[in-house]
């Protein structure tokens, strides 16, 4: 999967806070945008209904659906 010319996968990524908040796994389509140094996730569930950012710092263990 291709927008606006980056690549984009549907998968689960553990989030780690920054903060003292444990880990938790978010599942979704994400993409990466090099330019500003930030993943963008859009949720399947439970979560806002527009995309949410994330700094690479706290993504961890990136699991891809099988295409």
């Amino acid at each position: 999967m291709k927008c606006d010319g980056y690549e984009m996968f549907h998968g689960t990524v553990r989030v780690v806070p920054l903060n003292d908040n444990p880990p938790f796994d978010v599942t979704g389509v994400w993409l990466y945008r090099p330019d500003v140094d930030y993943w963008y996730v859009k949720r399947d569930e439970g979560g806002p209904g527009y995309a949410e950012s994330m700094p690479p710092e706290c993504l961890t263990d990136f699991r891809r659906d099988e295409e």
